[in-house]
């Protein structure tokens, strides 16, 4: 039998020309650059707007140079109210039943009975200077008194204080925005009764934060998203801005004007998004081309069919892109998905969107 001492000085030089062998290797892998190849997305930088937008939120409501408030002359008193909020009524359609109340058919009858009172004297003058008893100025006055009274009287009349009742109707095609009386309620004259609107005239009042304004200019494109179908848009634009803080909800406002539609009701909630857009275009990349390295950004840009990191300097973020201001010019390869395993110098595959 060959005993295992015996062997030892043979075997020992074997191995160790083995390990000696195997150690170069090593020493090569870890020269190497990044290992394996990565397939990433990219896009061609290039020059385009910057789309940004503010988001704020407020109601619909009708303009006010579209309201009209329907009063009354007289105080009367409100036998029956025929129409509701919210309903839209036709020129002469009734709104309210009333009648006028004993201080106001007083003040009627006064009027009346200096009507017929400037009417005597008036016949008594004519008398008199068919006479030769009266001058021209007593006839003018006489006249003058008579045409005075008529007018109270008949002002008595169209204001309502009239006996009886009466009907107050609809101007024109509007609808009701408010009934401030009640049935039963005596109304003082010139009392607002009802309020009414025109809804092709509406405008929206939008709550926006003191900090944001300096955002907003005149005439900017605003997209409004109803409450109740959020999914919709409707367009319009800012008409006015108020550069003042409402004290209770502590908001600027800015109103929006909006086209007729069917698809914003009055006293609706919306929300809309306000297109602050710079007029000026930049070099701008998706957001995820852009990444963080100890707070620095940087991209990677695809040269020679490999990944190069670059140091980037950034300024807007409109939520979907950021603008580039060095680091990337026009016509560079920028990578925009699948960066996050990529290393400096590592070699890459270009896919088109969607392939895998």
């Amino acid at each position: 039998m060959i005993r295992l001492k015996s062997l030892l000085p043979v075997l020992l030089p074997l191995l160790l020309a083995a390990c000696h062998d195997g150690a170069p290797g090593a020493d090569a892998a870890d020269d190497a650059g990044p290992a394996g190849t990565a397939r990433v997305q990219v896009e061609v930088a290039a020059i385009r707007p910057m789309h940004r937008t503010l988001t704020a939120y407020g109601t619909v409501a009708f303009a006010p140079q579209s309201q009209q408030i329907v009063t009354t002359g007289a105080q009367v008193a409100i036998e029956e109210v025929m129409v509701v909020a919210g309903q839209d009524v036709h020129a002469g359609q009734p709104l309210l039943r009333v009648r006028a109340t004993p201080d106001s058919v007083l003040e009627w009858e006064r009027a009346r009975a200096d009507q017929d009172a400037a009417a005597r004297e008036l016949q008594r003058a004519e008398r008199m200077f068919a006479q030769h008893l009266a001058t021209n100025a007593d006839m003018a006055t006489a006249r003058q008194g008579a045409l005075n009274a008529q007018a109270a009287w008949k002002d008595a009349v169209a204001r309502g204080a009239a006996p009886g009742a009466h009907l107050i109707t609809a101007p024109r095609e509007l609808a009701v925005t408010t009934v401030d009386v009640n049935r039963g309620d005596i109304a003082a004259a010139g009392a607002a009764l009802v309020h009414l609107g025109n809804s092709a005239d509406l405008e929206v009042r939008l709550g926006v934060e003191p900090a944001d304004l300096a955002q907003i200019a005149l005439g900017q494109p605003v997209t409004l998203h109803p409450s109740y179908a959020p999914d919709t848009g409707v367009a319009g634009n800012i008409m006015r801005i108020l550069r003042q803080v409402d004290p209770q909800s502590r908001l600027s406002q800015a109103l929006v004007r909006v086209p007729p539609t069917q698809d914003l009701l009055p006293g609706t909630t919306v929300r809309a998004e306000i297109d602050t857009t710079r007029p000026r275009a930049v070099l701008s990349l998706p957001r995820s081309a852009v990444l963080l390295d100890a707070g620095t950004p940087h991209v990677f840009l695809v040269r020679a069919a490999a990944a190069h990191k670059v140091n980037v300097a950034v300024d807007d973020d409109d939520g979907e892109r950021v603008a580039v201001t060095s680091g990337v010019k026009a016509g560079d390869v920028v990578v925009v998905q699948g960066n996050y395993e990529l290393q400096d110098g590592m070699k890459v595959v270009v896919e088109t969107p969607g392939h895998r």
